[in-house]
């Protein structure tokens, strides 16, 4: 004989709220409309906080963590790496549509290096910024180009020029730690990555050259901590109709290297 049980919509939620992994649930517009505890000690934020939010209003370094999809995404952070798992499924009804994700904490296992070593310090990362390597941010900009250039989409991009500094250690610091600061500040479809040894490239997707020199001068005023802000050459450059990636980083680079004083080193034009 069996004994038949139902499970309530308030059993549910009562039971994904105590599964030790992240859910959460995002509406058909990508706002969070509902979060276990899991996830609020992920991003170390309430409920409260979290839902209501979309995303891209989340700072970068802690969206992150919930956007790749289906694989492991390795998280670089000053005082401890973190590597997740994230798989989502869609929810359909007669009135609504949903998206559920579940993040889960695999730093232990990646940390394994006999079982999936390349989590440790993949290819595309710098090992000193956590930042994408001058390779792979070429490459995303090469392929963000090439969508503008299809479908005319506003496009920017900002590169950022750090001055000397007396010791090698000196610059290290200062580097890590601007990249600290622009998590903080971009959004999760912005990219960032090592350019040069001196300099980061930021790419600005679906943004135009207004929005990208605003964010620019947000970006060298919360480095104030950092160094001054007029240290710090900033040079902003938007798609053009007919431009390629070349012509969009020779034209940054080009104000970067003119004397043009301008005021918290912005460059723009």
């Amino acid at each position: 004989m069996t004994t038949e049980t139902s499970l309530y919509p308030e059993d549910a939620l009562s039971v994904l709220e105590a599964i030790p992994a992240g859910i959460f649930v995002e509406n058909a517009d990508g706002e969070i409309i509902w979060a276990n505890h899991a996830v609020s000690q992920l991003l170390k934020m309430t409920t409260d906080e979290i839902i209501g939010q979309n995303r891209d209003q989340l700072p970068l370094k802690k969206t992150l963590k919930l956007l790749k999809l289906s694989q492991p995404a390795y998280i670089p952070d000053r005082q401890h790496d973190t590597c997740m798992q994230i798989d989502s499924a869609e929810v359909k009804g007669a009135n609504h549509a949903a998206t559920v994700y579940c993040v889960v904490d695999i730093t232990e296992l990646a940390s394994q290096s006999r079982f999936i070593p390349e989590l440790r310090q993949p290819a595309s990362l710098d090992p000193e910024t956590g930042l994408m390597t001058r390779k792979h941010i070429h490459q995303e900009l090469v392929a963000e180009v090439s969508r503008s250039r299809r479908y005319e989409n506003p496009l920017s991009l900002i590169l950022l020029h750090f001055p000397e500094l007396e010791s090698e250690a000196q610059k290290t610091e200062l580097l890590k730690s601007a990249a600290e600061v622009l998590k903080d500040d971009l959004r999760w479809v912005d990219l960032v990555g090592q350019w040069e040894i001196d300099e980061f490239l930021i790419v600005l997707p679906e943004t135009g050259a207004e929005a990208a020199s605003q964010l620019a001068e947000k970006i060298t005023a919360n480095f104030d901590r950092l160094l001054p802000s007029n240290e710090i050459q900033v040079a902003v450059a938007d798609w053009q109709k007919g431009d390629d990636t070349a012509v969009m980083l020779q034209r940054a680079e080009a104000k970067l290297i003119a004397d043009q004083p301008a005021q918290n080193g912005l460059l723009t034009g």
